[in-house]
């Protein structure tokens, strides 16, 4: 009887030892989700986004920058306007139908369905699913804001963009900054200004017909 209680004594000892290593382990666990939350609680109060933008496109293989602007704007769910104005105009519209791409210098606009939303960058700030139904994510605390991002890799193999990395402001009301890497490897680096969140906008702004004499493309 003594070498059996002995044995358990051993036992339970043993299991209080691994439960002392874990608990710091666990409670590290639940601080890492931090930003992960923050990001899923800005989401779910977001109605609808309306900011101006510059949008930084670098391409890895010649070290060529260039900058675009224009205006985002979005209403949840599946509708989201990306009005270029620089270096030239152009517009990509999703009106929950279909997504448009439209060049107006090229007469053509190119159309896909928008079941094809969260396969681009702009699906997961729309979509009514939970981020971590989708993406597989790491948080890391930003050199230049110092405050934590949040980078989301697709699960989905056909993606047309590698991850999207999402830094909120200090109080996670605004996005602060936003960098998309697509499948080529050029990273395009998105800076908000002056954005406005959940205000009422018009859905008619969302709904697009080509003009006349536009060549229409359906992927």
């Amino acid at each position: 009887m003594g070498e059996s209680w002995q044995s358990g004594r051993r036992v339970f000892g043993g299991i209080v030892l691994i439960l002392l290593f874990l608990c710091p382990t666990l409670a590290r666990a639940e601080e890492d989700r931090a930003p992960l939350e923050q990001l899923q609680a800005f989401l779910d109060r977001l109605k609808s986004i309306d900011a101006d933008f510059t949008q930084v496109v670098s391409d890895p293989a010649n070290g060529k920058k260039t900058e675009y602007k224009g205006r985002f704007t979005a209403l949840r769910p599946n509708l989201f306007r990306w009005d270029y104005q620089t270096p030239y105009v152009q517009l990509i519209v999703s009106d929950g139908e279909w997504i448009w791409h439209y060049e107006p210098e090229l007469q053509q606009a190119t159309r896909v369905s928008v079941k094809q939303m969260e396969k681009t960058p702009a699906g997961f700030l729309i979509a009514s699913r939970r981020v971590e139904e989708t993406f597989d994510w790491k948080a890391v605390t930003d050199p230049e804001w110092k405050t934590p991002t949040v980078t989301l890799r697709p699960r989905q193999a056909d993606s047309n963009f590698q991850e999207i990395a999402v830094t909120l402001d200090p109080d996670g009301e605004h996005i602060r900054n936003m960098v998309v890497v697509d499948n080529l490897g050029n990273r395009s680096r998105f800076t908000f200004h002056d954005m406005r969140a959940s205000r009422s906008l018009d859905r008619q702004s969302f709904r697009f017909a080509p003009p006349t004499g536009v060549d229409v493309v359906t992927e």
